[in-house]
């Protein structure tokens, strides 16, 4: 047997070298790098995709109504105001018409009203020098309303326009919608402000040419008082209004860009024939339709006649359901609703683009509320 003692007969392993653990720790540490990396760039991307496939709505569809009800109000609140304050006056002694102003109103009332106001005596009764009124403020909103960022150069907003209306058939709808609220939202931060953009600020430039507006249609009407031929005086008198009218159509066009994921809303309005293109022949008439318009005279004179003007905005809702072979012809349908086109150019003013491809999504249109028009044949009665 041997003498030695248990201890002795036992084998401790020698402690490592020093280098040997540091590199152990180095190698671990460079491995947990990594993952925390990759961790880090899923967490980003899981992030991400959140934010472009989030549904979350911050209006609802009565909200927006609600808005478009309320400036709708304030237009036609404007509208009987002003055509009250002068009707007075309206007595054609004197012709204080220029051509700039027939070449500025032209496009918002068409022809036919700008003889009317022209040819008629409104003293007695200044209806139509408030409906023309009405008709050119729905046409100033109705631009910041329908642009993709009002106050971009047109060729840029446009372009922006045509983009989503591509992103909006080819990509799930919220991924369109956040793409917009953030082109939206930059493009729009970078627009001169009240404080640093002085007469370029976009808001300031609808001021002035509403007001400049306003002194057209009342000089076409005949109005003789000081008040209504001169800039100054009308912005004293009307200036505030405007401009919350101004107000209310910016915080609605944030509204349907910014705070709308899951559907896209669209203000309508029809323009006045005559104006769309140079050739008039060319263009389609543009005659009163029970499904998509309302007419503001119902019940009086003939609805076999085409639209005077637009005097109440009125609100789309636009949703892509995905492709479905074989409904290209409900799709067509859907999207024809106002004739193809919304406002008479196309989705949000841009260039039309082709929707009855079977291969491509369906974009479902419904119409949340009617413009307010009035018609050619009503003004025989007033």
């Amino acid at each position: 047997m041997s003498s030695m003692r248990p201890e002795e007969r036992i084998q401790f392993p020698l402690a490592p070298e020093t280098d040997t653990l540091r590199t152990s720790y180095n190698s671990l540490l460079a491995s947990y790098s990594v993952v925390h990396r990759a961790l880090q760039e899923r967490t980003e991307e899981a992030g991400s995709l959140r934010t472009f496939l989030s549904k979350t709505d911050e209006w609802s569809g009565a909200q927006l109504l609600q808005a478009i009800h309320d400036l709708n109000s304030e237009i036609v609140q404007l509208s009987a105001s002003v055509a009250d304050e002068f009707s007075s006056s309206l007595d054609r002694s004197r012709d204080l018409t220029r051509t700039s102003d027939r070449e500025l109103v032209n496009n918002a009332l068409g022809p036919v009203m700008m003889n009317l106001l022209a040819s008629r005596d409104h003293m007695a009764d200044p209806t139509l020098v408030q409906f023309a009124i009405q008709a050119w403020e729905v046409s100033c909103v109705g631009k910041v309303l329908d642009a993709f960022c009002y106050g971009l150069p047109a060729d840029v907003d446009q372009f922006l326009n045509g983009v989503f209306e591509h992103m909006h058939r080819a990509e799930p709808q919220p991924t369109s919608s956040r793409w917009r609220a953030l082109t939206y939202t930059h493009a729009r931060a970078l627009l001169p402000t009240p404080a640093g953009g002085g007469q370029a600020d976009p808001l300031r430039n609808l001021l002035d040419t509403n007001i400049r507006g306003l002194l057209a249609i009342l000089a076409l009407s005949g109005c003789t008082d000081s008040r209504g031929t001169h800039r100054e005086p009308l912005r004293a008198r009307f200036g505030a209004a405007l401009v919350r009218i101004g107000q209310s159509a910016e915080r609605i066009a944030s509204a349907m860009k910014e705070g709308v994921m899951s559907t896209v809303f669209q203000v309508t309005w029809i323009p006045p024939r005559g104006t769309k293109r140079k050739e008039k022949e060319k263009e389609p008439e543009r005659w009163f339709d029970w499904a998509t318009m309302e007419n503001i005279y119902a019940g009086h004179a003939s609805e076999r006649s085409r639209v005077l003007c637009t005097v109440e905005l009125g609100l789309t809702c636009t949703r892509r359901t995905g492709p479905t072979a074989g409904d290209s012809d409900s799709t067509s349908q859907e999207n024809g609703s106002l004739n193809g086109s919304v406002n008479g150019y196309g989705t949000n003013g841009s260039t039309g683009l082709n929707y009855e491809r079977m291969s491509e999504p369906v974009l479902t249109r419904n119409l949340l509320l009617k413009p307010k028009v009035l018609l050619e044949s009503v003004t025989d009665i007033l």
